[in-house]
């Protein structure tokens, strides 16, 4: 190794195994200052998964962001994961190995060994993903050539639209999974269960669901009276 900074390789022959350890003796011969990892970074990188960790944690943070199991998920080169859905949908993320942590351009910072939670009374991906594309053609007069839908860690919804026709239409959604409101990317407000469903049943269900709401909290209240 030469320089201040560089990579050193031992060659373990015999030594390989489970566990070893031996004294290494190092010489600095050149007129420049060396400086080795501290015990910290040395513990970090001893924490580093395995391949198969990897594959496995990755896997189960994409099963709860996306609401649904990959069909395929491989990782390229480094940190670097492609994940392949059943409907033809697909995702690349990167992670760090270090952390477990990925930045992706499409969604809030993430933590594989935390992966998100749907909140009770929380729309399933999918009913907000359709909501959520019925409300963009509505608005755009476009239909998406991609859609991605995420959980975020923090409990909201990401629901992302690429138009290939027509890029500068590209937007993104910001939705609460419990009501279904949220906003896009040009600060338009978004209410789903009134713009994106198209279904007059379903509406109807659910609207008659919220006003039934009052009634059972009225009788909740009069049956623990009944018990005092």
């Amino acid at each position: 190794m030469t320089g201040a900074s560089g990579n050193a390789k031992v060659n373990l022959f015999d030594r390989l195994g489970d566990s070893f350890s031996f004294p290494v003796t190092l010489t600095n011969h050149s007129d420049e200052d060396v400086t080795f990892a501290d015990a910290a970074q040395c513990a970090k990188l001893a924490g580093i998964r395995s391949s198969d960790e990897l594959l496995e944690l990755a896997c189960r943070y994409v099963t709860a962001a996306f609401g649904k199991e990959p069909v395929r998920i491989f990782q390229m080169t480094g940190g670097t994961f492609s994940v392949d859905f059943a409907d033809e949908s697909w995702y690349i993320f990167s992670v760090d190995p270090l952390t477990l942590t990925t930045e992706e351009t499409v969604s809030a910072p993430a933590d594989l060994l935390n992966p998100p939670q749907l909140p009770d009374g929380a729309y399933s991906l999918a009913v907000l993903e359709e909501w959520a594309q019925n409300d963009f053609e509505q608005k755009y007069g476009e239909t998406p050539s991609r859609v991605i839908t995420m959980l975020q860690q923090d409990g909201t919804v990401r629901v992302v639209f690429e138009v290939e026709q027509a890029p500068e239409l590209e937007a993104k959604y910001s939705i609460d999974p419990v009501t279904g409101t949220g906003s896009s990317t040009d600060g338009t407000a978004v209410d789903l269960p009134q713009t994106g469903c198209n279904d007059p049943a379903e509406f109807l269900l659910m609207l008659l669901a919220v006003l039934m709401l009052p009634a059972g909290l009225l009788c909740l209240r009069r049956s623990r009276r009944s018990r005092i």
